[in-house]
């Protein structure tokens, strides 16, 4: 069977600046790095920011979610965990690094 779209036309470009969420508190959670920073490649983004909350006994970004970061072509690393990340390094304000146009993590609804 054949589908027609009819008057649906669009035009898909690549974000210049992505911010990707992974969580690291109680869970450390590798995997994330990976579904979210290799799109992100594939898709052409220039920049990726990936922010993840520090270990609690070493201050620093677990070593397997840096690990697949770096194999993934993850631009920037931020240490910062829970709503600063959305509201301030992200996606709102131009304090950060880079803006970002889009902001993903793992139970994103939307911002």
């Amino acid at each position: 069977m054949l589908w027609a779209l009819w008057g649906v036309w669009g035009v898909w470009r690549t974000s210049a600046a992505v911010g990707l969420y992974v969580p690291g508190g109680t869970a450390v959670l590798p995997s994330t790095t990976l579904m979210l920073a290799v799109p992100a490649k594939i898709a052409g983004c220039k920049t990726i920011v990936l922010a993840s909350p520090p270990q609690a006994g070493t201050g620093d970004i677990t070593p397997e979610v840096l690990y697949c970061a770096k194999k993934a072509g993850v631009t920037h690393l931020l240490k910062a965990g829970g709503a600063q990340v959305w509201a301030c390094a992200l996606s709102l304000t131009p304090l950060s690094f880079h803006w970002t146009s889009v902001a993903e993590g793992p139970l994103h609804a939307g911002l």
